[in-house]
């Protein structure tokens, strides 16, 4: 039998250090440069509207400052929803904007949506206001709706059904119709 030997004097010295009257934490000094007040790895974030779930975003990394209402965020998948719970479309991007309040979302850098129907929207910056129903960009968008079948949009708009989709200064092919 092996017996655990305990000296007082170690251990005093370590309660005396740990009972000291600081009324600041102790931060390692690996958490302290933090771009954020809090910082949550593999975070999920639901949107919904009037109760119904309408997005499900996921990011690799989420900031978030306590005196902020907007939350960055790092290796983004957004699934967008429709009202009777269906996927519609697909959406990922390198980083993203989240308002917490207004559930308002910005997908920024290789921002590729793809929809249910097959259609794919590729941009560097795309909006999403889920009670506004309404998705857009204000930089060039390139939307692929069949193979072959490409537009590129100066800027561009869609509502979040994907129906009707606009834009400014459109090149390319939409089907059924030459630009």
């Amino acid at each position: 039998m092996r017996l655990l030997r305990f000296s007082w004097v170690p251990a005093a010295l370590l309660l005396a250090a740990c009972g000291g009257n600081s009324s600041e934490a102790v931060i390692a000094s690996d958490y302290q440069d933090l771009p954020a007040d809090r910082v949550l790895f593999d975070a999920t974030y639901i949107t919904t509207v009037d109760g119904i779930r309408r997005a499900v975003q996921r990011s690799d990394t989420m900031y978030i400052d306590e005196d902020s209402t907007q939350a960055s965020l790092f290796g983004v998948k957004l699934l967008m929803y429709d009202t009777l719970g269906r996927q519609q479309a697909d959406l990922t991007s390198d980083r993203g904007l989240l308002n917490q309040r207004t559930q308002k979302m910005v997908a920024q850098g290789n921002v590729v949506l793809l929809l249910a129907d097959g259609r794919r929207v590729e941009t560097e910056e795309l909006h999403y206001d889920p009670e506004g129903h309404r998705i857009w960009s204000d930089v060039t968008t390139r939307m692929e709706s069949t193979p072959g079948c490409v537009a590129t949009f100066e800027t561009f708009t869609v509502d979040d059904k994907f129906n009707n989709p606009t834009g400014t200064n459109a090149r390319g092919c939409v089907p059924g119709l030459r630009l």
